[in-house]
């Protein structure tokens, strides 16, 4: 989802600068088979519910990402160390 790609590139522009977060972000795109989903209205309802439920503990990109794994019955990876447990939907933590 391009809110998902929007926040690595803040991390990379953070950690190294805008042409670094340029150049990875293009490097990930080229490289992996991504399919960019776009946001519809199942998605930005969830996402809100999401939002409401849990307003001090996701972020909105969060609630994007927990929503589209809610609405397509798919496992979400991540590297957020804290997440509420949610009904039918697995989470993958990973630590660097």
């Amino acid at each position: 989802m391009p809110p998902i790609l929007t926040e690595v590139y803040k991390h990379l522009c953070s950690a190294r600068g805008k042409f670094y977060a340029q150049n990875g972000l293009s490097i990930i795109l080229e490289k992996y088979p991504i399919q960019l989903t776009e946001i519809n209205k199942s998605l930005i309802i969830k996402a809100g519910e999401l939002k409401c439920q849990y307003r001090n503990e996701l972020s909105y990109v969060d609630c994007f990402l927990l929503a589209f794994g809610l609405l397509n019955k798919v496992e979400i990876h991540s590297t957020e160390k804290k997440f509420p447990r949610i009904q039918n939907l697995k989470i993958i933590k990973y630590k660097f």
